[in-house]
């Protein structure tokens, strides 16, 4: 080697002037190259200049490579950070040397743990030149610390998730060591436990059987265990003591609730044992061979025989004819499958047979084997005598209804018909056979009967009360239409949920006829009652016609006042006599299912030329998702029409009508009219809605009667509120259509 630093062949120099200008003498060559820890040499950016064998190997690369290379290339990029910033701080002669434990990356991709020694090199005037590093394998080193890391971890874990205390005493019962489930035992948090002397911690512990036994085992080295009661709460533990090197362990675990578990199955075999023996019906228990093993005093009173009789031998009760049959069941049970509730026939000691209900569960093992028979035996003969009974008395209605014109359905609650009464081909034309197969018996019938006859249904089985309704059979205009009078009645189980529904449906079409007939009749006798009344409203109007015409055929003057008069009495004529008619006049209704907002929307679009020359302005709040209502939509428009007309009649001088339309609590359909008018006093109040009764100068008062009708045959109703000066209120409830 040159000792004047000049070039070795062998040293695989970089061809730059700095690695030209660095002396290396003899020795400081030796220990570079013939190290057997990684060394290299760079300059102040981490480049390298010079690298070692044991470098090159360690990182396995060529030595002509790694002098392309700097230090971040071959860092893992979780050191990067870290090594650039103490490399940083060493080229700038902030630190003259660092030393760390990081990752380099080989040239297979692979990583591994070295321990780092940098150190700053300066030259003759003081100044940062080069940076040497010395690096040495410690993989093996960091993956034995990660082993060893792992497994106190795991240790640690396993003693911590264990649900019972561990506690480690040394010698002097000074405790080293408790895991989290020692907390709830000591009552202590952990901070408060370790370091502890146990006396003194739990000082009236000295005087408990525990103190005692702890002592032996720490003295003896011998394991001890212990299960005792433990102060004046009387909390059951159960600790056993284990000898260590320090001392000993204790593995504490409360037992509290395991000893009242035990008390309430000592209690509760107890009162098995009372239940059994006091039992109504039969109970015995057979071993393996089918040999009575014991018997309650019900099983000799039902069958006659004495417990002598009974016990060691098999049951004397079963008939010859069912030997096999019970043998089959006792080799069912034996293999661990229940019998439950099998009817059979069992042999009274005098010979006379009992129909009895059997259930057979296998009494098992802690080892989930079968170990005795447990039989209950139920006396139905009564029960069976019963059923015969209804039996028979379910034959005599079926002749009932197989030959009544009334139409008796038998429906499950999922709407499959369960019966069909032979009467539907008579007076419906159809066969019973057919709707017995249909997917839904509602399937035969037209909306809206469609929907009606499907709600209520559901109605009859929600409120699990009768009810009645009417449908029209069939909707076809083209036959005749049939009106069906239906009585539902749920049929109630004994567990209290309805287990079918009875429909009886009568032709009750001659009978509406007649109601028709009766309703005209009565309708006569209205006009009649009425008659006084139209003559007492149309003679004043007809009076001032006769009056004015005679006046101008004698050729009065101001004739086209006498014309505005008359045409406004013959209007009012008009009026009352189109609202009689619509009183008296049957009418074709039409029900559907309609929202009642499209229908305020068309009245109040209708009346807005009114409200606007009597300077009244109407104001709508709908609520959201309004239910629909099954009405006749012009009989329904025709109410709010004479409402609104009242209202804005009702303030002449001008005001505001509030329409508000929402869903009542009980699921009704609100509508309320609210006017700023003169209001109602309360003597009046009461007479809204009856002939000829009305608070304005020229109403007939037939409208808010007709009003009353319509809301009545749509199942709904209409009230009043007022006050003289404050205005009035009408309220309308309508019943919502069902979905």
């Amino acid at each position: 080697m040159n000792q004047s630093g000049g070039r070795n062949s062998n040293m695989h120099l970089s061809d730059t002037d700095e690695a030209a200008d660095f002396p290396l003498c003899g020795l400081s060559y030796q220990w570079f190259t013939q190290s057997a820890f990684g060394a290299a040499l760079m300059n102040l950016d981490c480049g390298f200049i010079y690298v070692n064998p044991a470098f090159s190997s360690l990182l396995g690369y060529e030595e002509i490579q790694l002098k392309q290379l700097s230090i971040p290339v071959v860092t893992h990029h979780d050191e990067l950070l870290r090594c650039v910033h103490l490399s940083s701080q060493l080229a700038a002669g902030l630190i003259p040397t660092f030393q760390i434990e990081q990752r380099f990356i080989q040239n297979s991709g692979v990583s591994v743990w070295c321990s780092v020694n940098a150190t700053l090199l300066r030259d003759e005037q003081g100044e940062p030149r080069y940076i040497l590093m010395q690096t040495q394998n410690i993989d093996d080193k960091k993956k034995l610390e990660a082993a060893l890391h792992t497994s106190v971890n795991t240790f640690s874990t396993l003693l911590e998730s264990i649900p019972f205390a561990v506690v480690m005493l040394k010698a002097d019962w000074h405790i080293s060591y408790v895991n989290k489930a020692a907390e709830a035992i000591f009552k202590h948090k952990i901070e408060d436990i370790v370091g502890r002397n146990l006396w003194m911690l739990f000082p009236e512990a000295v005087s408990s059987p525990f103190y005692k036994e702890f002592h032996r085992s720490m003295e003896e080295r011998i394991y001890t265990y212990l299960h005792q009661c433990y102060g004046p709460e009387k909390r059951w533990y159960e600790v056993s003591c284990q000898p260590t090197k320090e001392g000993i362990c204790l593995f504490i675990r409360e037992t509290t609730l395991l000893k009242k578990q035990e008390n309430a199955y000592l209690e509760t075999k107890l009162q098995l044992d009372a239940i059994i023996k006091h039992a109504p019906d039969a109970i015995s228990i057979l071993d393996l061979q089918y040999r009575i093993l014991t018997v309650n005093p019900a099983y000799t009173d039902i069958f006659g025989f004495s417990e002598d009789e009974l016990l060691g031998k098999p049951p004397l009760i079963i008939p010859e004819e069912l030997t096999l049959e019970t043998n089959a069941l006792f080799q069912q049970a034996a293999r661990g499958i229940p019998v439950v509730g099998y009817e059979t026939k069992r042999l009274h000691k005098g010979k006379h047979m009992l129909d009895v209900s059997l259930t057979i569960f296998p009494l098992k093992s802690a080892e989930n084997l079968v170990m005795a028979l447990f039989i209950s035996i139920r006396d139905i003969s009564e029960s069976k005598r019963t059923e015969r009974l209804l039996r028979q008395t379910e034959e005599s209605y079926r002749i009932i209804a197989a030959n009544t014109y009334d139409l008796v359905v038998l429906l499950s609650t999922d709407g499959l018909v369960k019966y069909v009464s032979p009467s539907h081909q008579q007076v419906m034309n159809v066969d019973p056979a057919i709707l017995l197969e249909a997917e839904s018996p509602f399937s035969y019938f037209e909306e809206p009967w469609k929907s009606q006859v499907s709600d209520f249904f559901d109605e009859l089985i929600r409120r699990k009360e009768p009810g009645t309704t009417e449908l029209h059979w069939p909707a076809q205009a083209s036959e005749q239409v049939k009106t069906f009078e239906v009585n539902g009645v749920p049929v109630i189980g004994l567990d209290g949920c309805v287990e079918s529904v009875v429909m009886v449906s009568r032709d009750i079409s001659e009978r509406k006829h007649t109601e028709e007939l009766l309703r005209r009749s009565c309708k006569l006798s209205v006009a009649g009652q009425l008659a006084a009344g139209i003559a007492h409203e149309i003679r004043n109007p007809l009076t001032a016609l006769k009056g004015f015409t005679q006046f101008m055929y004698e050729g009065g003057p101001h004739k086209y006042q006498y014309l505005k008069i008359m045409m406004s009495e013959l209007t009012r004529i008009e009026q009352i006599i189109n609202e009689l008619l619509i009183l008296a006049k049957p009418q074709a209704v039409t029900y559907r299912k309609r929202q009642t907002e499209p229908l305020l929307r068309d009245v109040i679009s209708f009346l807005r030329s009114q409200a606007n020359l009597n300077e009244v302005q109407m104001i709508m709040h709908i609520q959201s998702n309004l239910p629909a209502v099954h009405c006749e939509e012009n009989q329904l428009k025709q109410v709010f029409i004479n409402l609104l007309k009242n209202g804005i009649e009702a303030m002449p001088h001008g005001g505001i009508v509030q329409i508000y339309a929402q869903k009542t609590f009980n699921g009704m359909l609100s509508i309320v009219f609210q006017d700023q008018g003169f209001g109602i006093p309360a003597e009046e109040l009461s007479r809204l809605g009856e002939p000829f009764f009305t608070t304005k100068e020229k109403g007939s008062g037939l409208g808010l009667m007709i009003s009353y009708k319509i809301l009545g045959e749509h199942g709904g109703s209409l009230r009043f509120n007022s006050e003289p000066g404050r205005g009035t209120i009408a309220t309308i409830i309508l019943p919502a259509a069902n979905d």
